[in-house]
């Protein structure tokens, strides 16, 4: 074998592990975004949970006689955990976008 077929086979060699690599980056950015999508989606439903209890909670409120218009403490609490899950999920689909670029 020539030196420089001996050249070109070291190149090729080395093109094949860059590829091998990159091949095995791509397979963990996938899964990656298949966790993240998998947390999303826990995440919308913790969200739509929330949303059906504090709706439950304010027709509670409101046939039940208490206080009108003064949310009680449990409503107060459920509604900042949700803004508090709504601001995560929001970060989570950037954080997802990032992954796609």
């Amino acid at each position: 074998m020539s030196l420089l077929q001996e050249e070109a086979l070291k190149a090729l060699k080395l093109v094949k592990a860059d590829l091998d690599a990159t091949k095995r980056v791509k397979q963990q950015l996938v899964a990656a975004v298949e966790n993240k999508d998998a947390e999303l989606a826990t995440l919308q439903g913790q969200v739509d949970a929330l949303k059906l209890e504090v709706q439950f909670l304010s027709s509670m409120g409101k046939e039940g006689g208490a206080a009108l218009g003064a949310p009680s403490e449990e409503e107060n609490a459920l509604h900042q955990r949700l803004e508090a899950l709504e601001k995560e999920k929001s970060e989570w689909i950037l954080d997802r976008g990032s992954l796609h670029a």
